[in-house]
């Protein structure tokens, strides 16, 4: 399935368990001024801002900025996004266009996120 990747409809994500790092998950996360979404799992997401987000996703956003950054081209397929484009990345994170990251999150963090965070169900 080819989507466009900066596309609005953000269901299209889902967390995915990592394959080297046991109960760790490479999860979807948007990232906007003062606003964070965090795709905790198949169609949940949770909203944050600078002071409510966790500390492991403001780490791993922070992480991910001091790599070189290229975007992901439009219509690349969504299974795609979940490759790092660079292999020292695969623990941590990367980035995937102007707003959307991949972060490697524990299962702790995301299970934390679906019961605190504020979601849309």
């Amino acid at each position: 399935m080819s989507v466009v990747i900066d596309m609005i409809n953000r269901s299209s994500f889902v967390p995915i368990r990592h394959p080297t790092l046991d109960a760790y998950y490479r999860t979807p996360v948007w990232v906007e001024p003062d606003s964070y979404t965090v795709c905790v799992s198949e169609n949940v997401h949770r909203y944050f801002n600078d002071k409510t987000v966790p500390k492991e996703v403001k780490a791993g956003v922070t992480m991910v900025n001091a790599f070189p950054y290229v975007p992901y081209k439009e219509g690349v397929q969504v299974v795609a996004v979940y490759v790092p484009p660079d292999p020292k990345q695969s623990e941590v994170g990367w980035r995937i266009n102007d707003k959307m990251y991949i972060l490697v999150l524990s299962n702790k963090c995301l299970e934390d996120m679906y019961i605190k965070g504020v979601g849309d169900g």
